[in-house]
Order: C-alpha cells, then sequence, then structure tokens
C-alpha cells in the first residue's frame, strides 16, 4: 500500500521556493533575539521562543512545526519538536518526545514540579501525556481553534491544581501558518 508523504511534497515546494528558507532563518535570528531578551526578566516567554526555535527544526524536516520545552526544577532543558512523518509514528508529537527524554534521563515517569512549554496548544493525547507525567505548569504560545484539549474538557473545573497559561504570541506560530501555506499549494 502505497502511502502519501506530506514531506516529500513539502521539501520539493522548498526547493522550488527557496525565499520561504531565507524567511526561516531570519525567524530563527528573531527568535533568538526574544528568547535572550525576555531570559532576564520573563522566563516562560523566553522558554516558549526556545519552543518556537525547535518548531524550526521540525518545518525544515517537512513536519508540522511544532516544538516543545520541558524544563526540570533544577533548569534542564529537555527540547524536542515535532517528528511524526519522520519516525512514523502518530504519537511522535513535540510533547511526548520532550517528557520521553526527561523520563529517560531522570529515569521517572514522575515529573512533578517540571514545566513544559509549547509553541501551539497541546493536542489530547498530548494533555493526558502531560497529566500522566504528574507536570502541573503547562504553557503554550498559542490556541489550536481545532484539535487543542480547551475544546474537549473544561480543565479548570476538573484539573484545579494544574497551572496552565496561553500567551497568544500571534509570532510564534508564523512558521505553522507557512508550512500550511505552502502544503496547500499546487
Amino acid at each position: 500500500m502505497e502511502t502519501f508523504d506530506k514531506r516529500k511534497k513539502f521539501k520539493a515546494i522548498l526547493k522550488k521556493n527557496p525565499l520561504y528558507i531565507i524567511l526561516i532563518k531570519k525567524l530563527k535570528k528573531y527568535y533568538q533575539k526574544k528568547y535572550f531578551f525576555y531570559l532576564s526578566h520573563d522566563k516562560d516567554k523566553a522558554y516558549l521562543y526556545l519552543a518556537a526555535l525547535e518548531s524550526l527544526k521540525a518545518f525544515l524536516k517537512g513536519e508540522i512545526p511544532i516544538g516543545c520545552v520541558l524544563v526540570s526544577p533544577e533548569g534542564k532543558i529537555f527540547k524536542a519538536h515535532n517528528l511524526k512523518e519522520t519516525l512514523k509514528k502518530p504519537y511522535a508529537h513535540a510533547e511526548i518526545l520532550a517528557i520521553k527524554k526527561a523520563c529517560n534521563y531522570y529515569k521517572t515517569w514522575y515529573l512533578k514540579d517540571f514545566k513544559i512549554y509549547v509553541t501551539l496548544e497541546p493536542c489530547l493525547m498530548c494533555f493526558g501525556c502531560i497529566l500522566e507525567s504528574r507536570i502541573k505548569h503547562i504553557y503554550f504560545g498559542y490556541k489550536e481553534k481545532k484539535y487543542g484539549f480547551s475544546n474537549f474538557i473544561n480543565f479548570q473545573n476538573f484539573f484545579p491544581k494544574i497551572h496552565i497559561k496561553n500567551f497568544n504570541l500571534s509570532d510564534i506560530i508564523i512558521p505553522i501558518k507557512i508550512f500550511f501555506k505552502l502544503l496547500r499549494k499546487r
């Protein structure tokens, strides 16, 4: 059975439009500046921009550009980006891969005092994994209107001890908008 490989199509489109590669390089510099700017006075936003830098890696691989940063109480950082198409696994989302890295490093599934930062609101599957890991702080750059967990559950009633914050940073989802614009081009 032949499967449609979005990555091949996306990489072919990128070869025909080198201006998008230049745009991604400029976005990388912009995100780096934002990361270092916020690092001194708003670490939550700084880590979101670090997640945005991670999302650019996914973009260049032809993956949906979502990045994730998981920060331990000691300040150890675990970064990941979507690899669903690369690994051919439906659960290879950025959040799950970052949690897996942290669990392997600490040799435990219990990540109680960790904070997770994601460029886009986690899906229901990733939210479930975050809950199972006992992560109490969830920060995301932009709300996902279609597949975000808050579209399916009222988390404030069910999970009052979990701190969830949407920063509503529209510049963080620029790679996602470009990615889908390019994919829909014929």
